[in-house]
């Protein structure tokens, strides 16, 4: 995966746990067999495209260790959302690798900050 060539790919929206939208961070959870084999698990900086309207968000990939949860592929969209079934994800940048957290509140620290980052690299690009 080269910065002049971001990787991009579709895949389904599957139900998730809900985790995320009680902790005021809702996430698209995607369909794992549609997530490309080479990407490496981590946090990016990515876009998401949904009726050909490019939104920018961030991504977790990997497990979800507080919870006890096993790998997702999630997409915070920064914006209110449409309604879809699917979406095209394109990744920006790699921000970090999937960390385990020992609170909520320090998970939650963690993602305002990983949001933080991903603004300022989307405004960039």
């Amino acid at each position: 995966m080269s910065p002049s060539a971001p990787l991009r790919f579709t895949a389904r929206i599957v139900p998730g746990t809900g985790r995320g939208k009680q902790m005021g961070v809702p996430t698209f959870n995607l369909d794992l067999p549609s997530i490309p084999t080479d990407l490496p698990e981590g946090i990016y900086a990515a876009y998401a495209s949904i009726d050909e309207q490019l939104l920018p968000a961030v991504v977790h990939y990997g497990p979800r260790s507080l919870h006890g949860e096993s790998t997702s592929f999630e997409v915070h969209l920064f914006d209110p959302p449409p309604p879809a079934s699917s979406l095209t994800v394109v990744i920006v940048k790699r921000l970090r690798s999937v960390q385990s957290f020992a609170t909520e509140e320090a998970l939650k620290a963690q993602i305002a900050m990983d949001i933080a980052q991903a603004r300022a690299i989307l405004a960039q690009s």
